[in-house]
């Protein structure tokens, strides 16, 4: 595929096309045992069973708010069910114990046997937990295991079993939302849920210095004609939820640490809230004198304008979409970076019926450069279903206070040594019955989940783009997530509220033309979340005990940690050292503290009274690099005893 195949980014570009549009689905599902030859789909309704058991039984099983008047084991018929799957919510009360709530999903297309519900029961003797639970925005109404509480977020639970339960939230004029929450072995959590207005959707992406190399960490994105403003995160990402429909301009800035002021900006960005969130609105960034200007024309062999035009720059890192004129076939670009030494762009044109159209331009500071393509009839032909590569969950902090880019430095270490994706391997989990069913859990208070899904780019002549689902369980019920209007893409980074650690996430891609041919789904790859890393000692800015000790709270389905310690404070703006002393990368999951040189790499001692910085990493492999998630932790500063 040569460079088709690298790219690390890319842009959804246009709005979707009638012929394209799914209807969404639900965001909770059960696993089953067989695929169906298209991914799922439809809308019929029908009925299903669920059988529910407990320990201890005999518990009362309310469903949906309502006592089914059955007792626990029981069979539970007549249930609501649909292809794309129903969602119920669940509550067992049996006296002496904490109530129990869940939610679990019901298929019209049962395959295999009847889905089981297995509840264990916490006795009331069991302390309780205190729940704390926020919303964006707050004000919402919030309904605990079917039972309303009466009061409005932000609000405390005090005593809630250390078992599972559902929390609800509703507040007008946003979509509702469920949660499943487990507080077994906590004393207290923090629940922060971002709500969904009605009919707006979200744009996110990847904001880089195209000139400087890599990303960049707390830069300012504006929506020009808006007062909404956004910073970076320490990966260099954005999120814009509760947008209206629209076509939007993006303009990001940031002043280096050396004075240096970067600027970018990219147009036309379409946010669609009926089809899928745009999650691809990348943005390249540079100094003024870097930028250049790009335009021309694109028109059929016989020198006509082409309806439904599209033109591509792709700038390998990220790729800029521009609506070709249907009057005179123009079109243009503005504040593009110059390309780099021995790099070069690609214009891409597209259009329905045509072969698409390309050529390989490199780009100077100040320079205009003139590019005039012409598509040849091309039909109408199925493109074939892409390839998936890999897939990878990744846990990391939403912001780091004064040293956001700190984070960055430790996942670029990380990425560093990471293997040939062609031959990383996949998280295939085995399926069974007895495989208990709740939606996924709320991200982590102040960290972001990002799932990386790559692939293949395909090879037809004619290819527009490709379509990413994503789907909590193998066989069915994959809904959209992103539609990317580029034929060179190959990579997407899945960044939802929808996300949360702990739940296997099933994408597949398919590929389609502006002619409204779509290829068949590709194989599924899966990304499981982990928990958010926290480290507990030292505390941040204090002094390290003697001899100095780094301590954390271990993170669930985590196989193996790493520590590094840094003598200067990791900074990626300006590129300079990273200062490592100290590197273990195969620290055990049954450990939860470790000293200062225990295993592992040194490289200096500490020196009394010196400024450090500490980061962790966990993995769900046997080795760091060998992990299809990662959870990063914030970086700790602290001083040497």
């Amino acid at each position: 595929m040569g460079r088709r195949g690298v790219l690390a980014r890319l842009v959804a570009m246009a709005p979707i096309l009638a012929a394209m549009a799914l209807a969404g689905c639900t965001t909770i599902y059960q696993d089953n045992d067989t695929r169906p030859p298209s991914g799922g789909g439809g809308t019929e309704v029908g009925t299903s069973a669920l059988e529910v058991d407990s320990s201890p039984g005999g518990a009362k099983i309310i469903i949906d708010g309502s006592d089914t008047g059955l007792k626990t084991p029981a069979v539970v018929n007549a249930l609501d069910a649909g292809v794309n799957g129903t969602s119920h919510e669940v509550r067992l009360d049996l006296p002496g114990y904490h109530p129990y709530g869940t939610v679990v999903t019901l298929y019209s297309e049962t395959i295999g046997n009847t889905p089981l519900l297995h509840a264990n029961l916490v006795p009331l003797s069991a302390d309780g937990v205190t729940l704390n639970i926020q919303t964006a925005p707050p004000g919402a109404q919030v309904v605990i295991d079917s039972r309303s509480t009466g009061e409005t977020t932000p609000m405390t639970v005090a005593s809630l079993g250390p078992s599972r339960h559902t929390v609800q939230v509703e507040l007008t004029g946003y979509e509702p939302r469920t949660e499943v929450i487990d507080l077994a072995g906590k004393e207290e959590e923090t629940m922060v849920l971002q709500l969904t207005r009605k009919g707006r959707s979200a744009m996110s992406g990847t904001v880089f210095d195209l000139v400087g190399g890599g990303l960049v960490v707390d830069a300012t994105v504006r929506l020009e004609g808006t007062n909404l403003a956004r910073s970076t995160t320490a990966q260099g990402t954005y999120v814009y939820e509760n947008l209206s429909e629209g076509y939007y301009d993006v303009v990001a800035t940031k002043t280096l640490d050396d004075g240096t002021q970067l600027v970018g900006r990219r147009e036309n960005v379409y946010v669609d809230p009926d089809n899928a969130r745009m999650m691809t609105a990348d943005i390249g960034m540079a100094t003024a004198g870097e930028m250049g200007t790009i335009s021309g024309t694109v028109r059929d062999t016989f020198g006509r304008a082409i309806s439904n035009a599209y033109v591509y720059v792709d700038m390998i890192t990220v790729v800029y979409f521009a609506p070709v004129s249907e009057d005179d076939g123009s079109y243009s670009f503005v504040d593009i970076p110059e390309t780099g030494e021995d790099e070069s762009y690609y214009v891409v044109a597209s259009a329905p019926g045509f072969a698409n159209g390309a050529t390989e331009i490199t780009l100077g500071g100040g320079q205009h450069r003139s590019v005039d393509l012409t598509l040849e009839d091309f039909g109408a032909a199925r493109p074939s279903a892409p390839l998936i590569n890999w897939a990878q969950a990744l846990t990391y902090p939403a912001a780091d206070a004064t040293i956001l880019d700190s984070s960055l430095g430790v996942r670029a270490l990380v990425a560093s040594r990471q293997k040939d994706p062609e031959i990383r391997r996949g998280i295939l989990e085995r399926l069974r019955r007895r495989h208990e069913v709740g939606m996924r859990a709320f991200p982590p208070s102040g960290y972001m989940i990002e799932n990386d899904v790559a692939w293949e780019t395909n090879a037809e002549l004619d290819l527009a783009g490709y379509r990413v689902r994503r789907s909590e369980q193998q066989s069915r019920a994959y809904s959209t997530v992103s539609i990317i209007w580029d034929p060179n893409a190959s990579f997407l980074a899945d960044i939802s509220p929808d996300l949360g650690p702990r739940t296997t996430f099933y994408y597949d891609i398919l590929a389609f033309n502006l002619s409204g041919e779509e290829s068949s789904p590709s194989e599924w790859r899966t990304a499981r979340p982990l928990q958010a890393l926290e480290i507990t000692r030292p505390e941040p800015g204090s002094t390290a005990s003697s001899p100095p000790t780094f301590a954390w709270e271990p993170v669930a389905e985590g196989q193996v940690y790493e520590i590094l310690v840094f003598d200067r404070r990791p900074d990626y703006d300006t590129f300079s050292q990273t200062g490592l002393v100290w590197d273990n990368r195969s620290i055990p999951s049954t450990q939860t503290s470790i000293t200062y040189g225990a295993g592992g790499e040194v490289f200096e001692s500490l020196r009394s009274g010196q400024e450090y910085w500490v980061a962790m990493i966990a993995g769900d492999g046997v080795s760091i690099d060998d992990s299809d998630a990662l959870s990063f932790s914030s970086v700790v500063r602290f001083i040497a005893p």
